[in-house]
């Protein structure tokens, strides 16, 4: 199905005959991802299919699309999962919680980050002040005041410590911060490239595009 805009409202119509599936009729309605898309009304989301059903009703304060078969919601200020049977496999316990990645999800509970497995069990322990998601199979965390990357067994990838360590792109490269000076590494932690720009164009421009 694609999205169609009426009157301030988000429906849904067929792709090849352009029949409306769903009238116009939510606040939000996000492009299909994972088989499922995202909508939302009165403040309040869930997920339709491409038959134009419902997941589950209207009750999530928040939510993010299916990955890996899991989609993390908010329900009653609290983070979880559920699987794409709107079944809950994390019940609504953490501070945050994001999309999975390489079968690990991320959640955040009292200002600790730590990761969960497919069946919602913590698979590496809440106790990094900072975590990124997993890309390329290795997470950028913080351990000891210093950064680092971790395997999604938890264990650390490299015995190599930076001031601040971004994660890998496609390309299997990441940016990394050594004193003030950024650098590009490959997966075997080498620097490969000096980047020219400031600590502060660098963060800027980052976070900016993270945003």
């Amino acid at each position: 199905m694609t999205r169609y805009k009426e009157d301030g409202k988000i429906g849904y119509r067929n792709t090849e005959s352009f029949k409306t599936v769903l009238k116009a009729q939510f606040d939000y309605g996000g492009e299909f991802h994972n088989g499922f898309a995202l909508v939302m009304l009165n403040g309040f989301r869930t997920f339709i299919n491409k038959n134009g059903e419902k997941l589950m009703p209207f009750i999530f304060e928040d939510a993010s699309n299916f990955e890996c078969g899991l989609a993390a919601v908010k329900l009653n200020g609290k983070y979880g999962y559920i699987n794409e049977d709107g079944v809950w496999i994390c019940p609504p316990t953490y501070d945050a919680a994001y999309p999975f990645s390489n079968n690990r999800g991320r959640v955040l509970k009292d200002g600790m980050y730590g990761y969960l497995d497919k069946m919602g069990d913590i698979i590496i322990p809440l106790k990094f002040p900072y975590a990124l998601d997993f890309t390329q199979g290795l997470a950028a965390v913080q351990s000891d005041g210093k950064h680092s990357y971790i395997l999604a067994s938890g264990s650390f990838a490299t015995t190599k410590k930076f001031d601040l360590s971004l994660p890998f792109n496609k390309k299997n490269e990441a940016t990394v911060l050594i004193g003030k000076q950024y650098y590009v590494i490959n997966k075997s932690f080498e620097l490969v490239e000096k980047l020219p720009s400031t600590k502060a164009e660098f963060e800027q421009e980052f976070f900016e595009h993270e945003e």
